[in-house]
């Protein structure tokens, strides 16, 4: 993997496109829960939608007795009409909903707390479903909220600092990364490799304060630009 793999350039190189499980995170982290009968997956976004798939999933499992792993579903019938019956009787729903709801807890306990949501994601019992109601989602995923700039005051563009012999990693130092909470934006000691202040430096760009960081910002934090003709400017 690059860097490129998953953070993309916007249209004005200034930013980035949003990282998106769909776009960038599926072809590897697959949502897959019964890959030997099914290369369906849970969808991903809704606790409730994933909850619901998966119970209607092993319901018709159960009616249709389709083949699949029932390791340990504990005091649980598996209870499916043999191939005389033609009508599905009440107590044969019943028992395939039991089975149903039983062995989407499992698989649903291995994927939101085992082995997928919980890799990116703060994954919890959901206090309703504890409570006993029985139509809630066993669990919660915490919103993600992710920054879409780090330095929202400050002012950089990709694109000018885009050179043959550039890499992301000359300013990201993301191969000396072990934690996902470690923010990857270069110090000033990095950028004066490059840029000096306001007296010139051979080999360096004169930059001043206003290169890079904004100031006189309003109440939404945008940037007020002041009118030339104020001060006695004519504009060319």
């Amino acid at each position: 993997m690059k860097c490129g793999s998953c953070h993309a350039p916007d249209s004005g190189e200034q930013g980035f496109v949003p990282v998106s499980m769909e776009r960038h995170c599926l072809r590897c982290h697959e949502l897959r829960f019964e890959p030997a009968v099914t290369s369906r997956q849970v969808p991903h976004g809704s606790v409730d939608d994933a909850w619901l798939l998966l119970q209607e999933f092993y319901a018709n499992v159960s009616l249709a007795n389709v083949a699949v792993d029932t390791v340990d579903t504990g005091a649980v019938e598996r209870r499916v009409p043999a191939a005389s019956e033609a009508i599905v009787t009440e107590e044969q729903r019943r028992r395939a909903l039991a089975f149903a709801r039983h062995k989407a807890q499992q698989v649903g306990a291995d994927l939101f707390e085992k082995r997928v949501c919980v890799t990116c994601h703060d994954v919890r019992r959901s206090d309703a479903a504890a409570g006993g109601d029985k139509s809630a989602a066993p669990w919660t995923v915490a919103p993600v909220h992710v920054a879409k700039s780090w330095l929202p005051h400050g002012r950089f563009d990709h694109a000018k600092h885009k050179t043959a012999q550039s890499e992301c990693k000359d300013c990201h130092h993301a191969e000396r990364s072990h934690k996902s909470g470690d923010v990857l934006i270069p110090d000033i000691a990095s950028c004066r490799t490059c840029h000096a202040g306001t007296t010139p430096i051979a080999g360096k760009v004169v930059s001043t304060c206003i290169s890079c960081h904004g100031y006189h910002l309003d109440a939404s934090g945008a940037r007020i630009r002041p009118n030339p003709a104020a001060f006695g400017v004519i504009k060319q």
